[in-house]
This record gives structure tokens, C-alpha cells and sequence, in this order.
């Protein structure tokens, strides 16, 4: 940290506040233990899918508040979870009852996955798979497609119909 509060970055960037720092440390660390997480499993026999099964229902759990949320503010809660998680919201809207959410993993995962030796699919698979999981356990159907490190997720509430259909009364 530079002694000389104000003096700037090499790259001429202003210094990090304190609580920037402290915020950046904290996602890399969340990432960090993730990662390790995915390592733990995969040495023992386990796919970066079924983590992200476990680990999503584990998790939904938690989101139980959202049980009757929509697509949109499934999406909206996602957004805020993962920025404080450290990914960039490309875009949360909504079309014709379908929320979209697109995302991107912050930069500094190329670091954290060669340190931890983890292979960027498997993570991707781990990590942004979680988040299906999640959404099914809440009720909402989820797509979820890839380009690269762009991650793009569809949410919504589809009425499922439980017992078949009944006959109607003439």
C-alpha cells in the first residue's frame, strides 16, 4: 500500500480506498475457497456438476424469501450476489416474462485458478452452475448459455400444471 495516500497507481490509476482493498481481498478470498472446494471434490471423485447440484441446494435453502419471486427479481437478486462476489453485470431485463441476466467472472480468476491448478471450464461449470440449481429449487425454469467468459442466464416462472388434466363439468 502506498505510503503517500492520493499519490496514485504506477499505471497512474488513483490507490484503492482501504474498504476497496479490504472488498477485493474479501472476493478473492470467497473465490480463493471456492476453488479449493471444486479441487477437494474433483481429487475425490466428483464432477464440477454435481458440486454445483450439491452446492445449489444447499444454497436455495437460504433464498427462501424468493420461493414466489419472478424471473426479474430472481435475476435482480442474482445481479447483487455476484457483483458483491466480484462478477460485472453486463445487463438484468426482462422481455415478455423471461428475465435475462448477463454476466462476466472478474479478471483476476486467471490468477486464482493457476494458482489453484483449476481448469476455467470446470470452474465455470462449478461456480455459474450453482446458479441454475438455485433458480429450479426457487420454482423458475433457467437456460443458461456460455460465450466464452460471457455468461448469459434466462429465468422465469412457468406455471407447471401438477395433477394432469381434469374433465370439465358441461
Amino acid at each position: 500500500m502506498d505510503a503517500h495516500p492520493g499519490a496514485g497507481a504506477p499505471d497512474g490509476r488513483p490507490e484503492p480506498t482501504v474498504l476497496e482493498q479490504q472488498l477485493l481481498i474479501a472476493r478473492a478470498n470467497l473465490r480463493g475457497y471456492l476453488m479449493l472446494f471444486l479441487r477437494y471434490a474433483r481429487e475425490r471423485g466428483d464432477s464440477p456438476e454435481s458440486l454445483a447440484r450439491y452446492l445449489g441446494d444447499q444454497v436455495a435453502q437460504t433464498w427462501g424469501p424468493l420461493r414466489r419471486c419472478s424471473g426479474i427479481e430472481f435475476a435482480q437478486a442474482l445481479a447483487q450476489m455476484v457483483t458483491a462476489g466480484g462478477d460485472r453485470v453486463v445487463t438484468v431485463r426482462e422481455e415478455g416474462g423471461i428475465a435475462c441476466l448477463e454476466l462476466e467472472p472478474p479478471p483476476e480468476d486467471g490468477d486464482l485458478l493457476a494458482a489453484f491448478g483449476i481448469d476455467r471450464d470446470q470452474w465455470h461449470a462449478f461456480y455459474y452452475g450453482q446458479f441454475e440449481r438455485i433458480a429450479t429449487r426457487l420454482g423458475l425454469r433457467c437456460a443458461h448459455q456460455r460465450e466464452g467468459d460471457l455468461h448469459r442466464f434466462y429465468f422465469a416462472r412457468i406455471a407447471r400444471n401438477p395433477g394432469g388434466h381434469r374433465p370439465l363439468r358441461v
